[in-house]
């Protein structure tokens, strides 16, 4: 069993990296990070570079517990996810949320409001402190 994290470089991914170690260490359970990109590219806001990822790697080797680093290119980022959860045996999932208006999310879709709906685990869903 473990606790995933879906990540997003920024305010709302470290919140739910922050929020994700934490009940990962409650737990006693290994951690395994996921940043998809929306295609095959990696000039996208939501992927994260090789320094990031390294940060990362680096904030994660002062944890209690194990974690993993994912970062698969070739699948929509809910198809990922959802995938993670299953191939992981996740406990839980958790994002980072932000804010978004109801056009927004009408016009553009929520990778986050999928996952709440479809993920068959629970969801942990924080919000960047402001």
């Amino acid at each position: 069993m473990t606790v995933l994290i879906a990540y997003a470089p920024g305010p709302r991914g470290d919140a739910a990296v922050r929020e994700g170690a934490a009940e990962a260490t409650r737990r006693d359970t290994p951690l395994v990070i996921i940043n998809v990109a929306h295609g095959d590219s990696y000039v996208e806001p939501d992927i994260a570079t090789r320094g990031q990822l390294e940060q990362l790697r680096s904030l994660t080797e002062t944890w209690a517990v194990p974690a993993s680093i994912l970062q698969p290119v070739d699948a929509p980022p809910v198809d990922a996810i959802l995938t993670a959860i299953t191939q992981h045996k996740a406990e839980v999932l958790v994002l980072g949320i932000k804010k978004r208006s109801p056009v927004g999310k009408l016009l553009m879709g929520s990778i986050a409001q999928q996952l709440l709906l479809q993920a068959p685990c629970p969801v942990l869903a924080v919000k960047a402190a402001t």
